[in-house]
């Protein structure tokens, strides 16, 4: 069994400790990261690439190039880890606090040396990831996004922020994929994150 997907079966089965332990693992040439980011589609903000597909997770490397976003999504339901392979990452996390008012939770830059990061089904669950340099990162999901079963991706825009009780919340409103890729100056991809 393969890194990938011990670290899979591990956090499909709740142990999420094992998981992180599993994908800590993993370098960026088990996957030919270099060769692939020197041949990185340009045109596109992300390519995603799926790795393992099975019961209770999935897991994809997403090659990001430099400048590009990841708009800000969801993860309904879901446990993720993420996995920085190369390059350098800034994400940023949001917690919702009631339908359409989110709390910034974290503001981070990641890299390989970094431990994988980790969103909850009710912590982090939102993210916006930003290439700072070529690079990429290995989603692993548990379970993965199902139309079927409650579980879409679903983008967001950012639509001001209100005062509540001394905290600065930030209103978000359910956007297409295309209109958050708009707002971040790119194209469509084609994939989801």
């Amino acid at each position: 069994m393969n890194i990938t997907d011990r670290a899979g079966r591990a956090l499909a089965g709740g142990d999420e400790a094992e998981a992180t332990a599993a994908l800590a693992e993993i370098r960026a040439e088990d996957f030919a990261i270099s060769a692939k980011l020197a041949g990185l589609d340009r045109s596109k903000s992300w390519t995603e690439e799926e790795v393992v597909s099975a019961p209770g997770f999935h897991a994809s490397v997403f090659l990001v190039p430099a400048g590009a976003v990841l708009p800000l999504h969801d993860h309904p339901g879901m446990t993720v880890l993420l996995r920085t392979l190369a390059g350098r990452f800034a994400i940023r996390s949001y917690d919702w606090v009631e339908e359409g008012l989110a709390r910034i939770a974290a503001e981070r830059t990641v890299t390989a040396a970094d431990l994988p990061e980790i969103l909850r089904p009710d912590q982090g669950n939102l993210h916006r990831i930003q290439a700072l340099e070529d690079g990429a990162f290995l989603d692993l999901f548990a379970p993965y996004y199902s139309e079927e079963e409650g579980r879409p991706c679903t983008y967001y825009l950012e639509a001001g922020t209100v005062e509540r009780e001394g905290e600065t919340l930030v209103r978000l409103t359910p956007c297409t994929e295309e209109e958050a890729l708009a707002r971040s100056g790119r194209a469509a991809s084609g994939a989801s994150a």
